[in-house]
């Protein structure tokens, strides 16, 4: 779009936020070299939604596609040069290695060619619906509901609960709903010992600042003294963990739904 872009992002076993700001930040840069520019090159952080059944992503990617339409910077969907669309309608179009149509087809017909007339149908025919009647092609909020998130998942599937980023939650929440959980006071994350509840309360902590877009190590390791690297390293060993912890995964769950809670 002309001052932002939508995505339909699968998330597997990296978290989105790590590859939201992998990608904000190699664009950010290339941007500012190409242009001579420097200073914040985006307005504010980035938004995204969970798609946890397939009528939602069918409405996701359509939403995706006629943006352009209802921003009134084109005809239809097949006319923006910047856009998907025409590679899911002509599979010999040249389209980016990373771009995948086959599973968001497939929910409309097992047969490929199908499956591209049924998507264009379900497309455009609301699109020529919408100009006629002059009303908007519906938006995200008032489409079939899509849980607002900060992981966005386009499997069909729920996003693995260890992949989920908790949104809106401050430092002292993390360190409050962690702390009740390992029964510890949040002063008590700050104690220079090694004392195994302890490490593993800051551990988590960790992990989960790690998660979160707006909190960072840095802050963490101010509150808790301790320095950012060593954090992301307790980080990292939870995610580990949490593949064969069913404890461990258990306990993070507790503590994700008292932040949720709150």
């Amino acid at each position: 779009m002309i001052n932002h872009v939508h995505m339909a992002v699968e998330v597997a076993d990296v978290p989105l936020s790590h590859i939201a700001h992998n990608l904000l930040f190699r664009y950010a840069r290339w941007f500012h070299q190409q242009y001579g520019r420097t200073g914040h090159l985006f307005e504010r952080r980035y938004r995204a939604y969970l798609v946890e059944t397939n009528d939602a992503l069918q409405s996701l990617v359509r939403y995706i596609h006629l943006n352009p339409v209802r921003a009134q910077i084109a005809d239809g969907p097949r006319t923006y040069p910047w856009s998907s669309y025409s590679a899911y309608l002509d599979p010999g179009s040249r389209s980016p290695s990373w771009l995948t149509r086959s599973f968001a087809l497939s929910l409309f017909a097992e047969d490929p060619s199908d499956a591209r007339a049924k998507f264009r149908t379900f497309t455009e025919t609301q699109n020529e619906e919408c100009t006629n009647s002059g009303e908007q092609p519906p938006t995200l909020e008032t489409g079939p509901k899509i849980a607002l998130e900060d992981t966005l998942a386009t499997s069909g599937q729920s996003t693995p609960r260890q992949y989920r980023v908790l949104s809106k939650v401050t430092l002292d929440q993390v360190l409050h709903s962690v702390g009740s959980a390992c029964s510890l006071e949040p002063s008590e994350l700050r104690a220079d010992v090694q004392k195994r509840t302890i490490v593993k309360a800051r551990s988590l902590a960790s992990f989960l600042v790690r998660k979160n877009p707006d909190l960072t190590l840095e802050e963490l390791g101010a509150a808790v003294g301790r320095d950012a690297s060593s954090l992301s390293r307790a980080a990292t060993n939870i995610a580990r963990r949490l593949a064969h912890d069913p404890e461990l995964r258990i306990l993070l769950e507790q503590i994700e739904d008292h932040l949720d809670r709150n």
